[in-house]
């Protein structure tokens, strides 16, 4: 590792320390808020007027969102350590996506989405993140899914040269060509009202870079958008 590498390394590991604070301390008050809301909510709702429930109901949804976004955080973080080889060997690929759908279960029944894959190799990655990995781009593809055409989701992997080039293919609402890069950032979200925190590509390039592979997107708005990502056949970077 060079002494860039190290610095760089170094540095990552203490933002994600700060990352990670960040996250406890904001989870212990949350957590007093939604007990506080969930405790006046079945005490005294009924003696709230419109505007008092409605207020109510803010306070609970905001606490939720609350709760959602330090659980992207907590993901941003995770990304951001460095993958962990298979002690074991080879794992199945196949293994990290199912559980991934597993994680997604409801979201998938709720959407009605179609879901297929092709034969995927056994990989030395780190198959926590690669779970984490197929998470968020499924996710992606869910969120961002046609209003008039059942979710179609698939998945393949074909070995070119030393590396293993992934598809996710998805039916959804597609992206302009000038936001092909934008969309990769942290907090960028394309459409206000759809999607997550804007985390979940940000997410999915951490960790396919510290892989040692590349992460892209061929998309045209109204057609659906194919994301690539590749892998070395080899163990995760040391």
């Amino acid at each position: 590792m060079s002494p860039t590498d190290t610095g760089e390394y170094r540095a990552g590991l203490q933002f994600q320390d700060f990352l990670d604070r960040a996250i406890h301390g904001l989870r212990a008050p949350l957590r007093d808020i939604a007990m506080s809301a969930e405790v006046l909510s079945r005490k005294w709702n009924e003696h709230f007027d419109e505007e008092g429930r409605g207020l109510m109901r803010s306070i609970l949804e905001g606490v939720a969102s609350l709760n959602n976004f330090t659980k992207s955080l907590a993901d941003y973080s995770m990304a951001l350590v460095r993958p962990k080889s298979s002690t074991t060997g080879p794992l199945p690929v196949a293994s990290a996506l199912q559980m991934a759908m597993a994680s997604l279960r409801s979201k998938i029944e709720e959407t009605g989405a179609q879901i297929y894959s092709g034969t995927l190799p056994r990989l030395a990655a780190d198959h926590e993140q690669l779970s984490m990995l197929f998470r968020c781009l499924l996710t992606n593809a869910l969120d961002y899914r046609s209003q008039t055409a059942t979710p179609r989701i698939e998945i393949t992997a074909t070995a070119a040269g030393d590396e293993w080039r992934f598809a996710v293919s998805d039916n959804g609402t597609g992206i302009a060509p000038r936001f092909h890069r934008q969309v990769f950032e942290p907090f960028e979200r394309l459409q206000a009202g759809r999607g997550g925190f804007g985390l979940g590509l940000a997410i999915s390039r951490k960790i396919v870079l510290a892989h040692g592979g590349r992460l892209w997107v061929d998309s045209r708005e109204g057609e659906g958008s194919t994301f690539f990502f590749t892998l070395p056949m080899g163990p995760a970077p040391a």
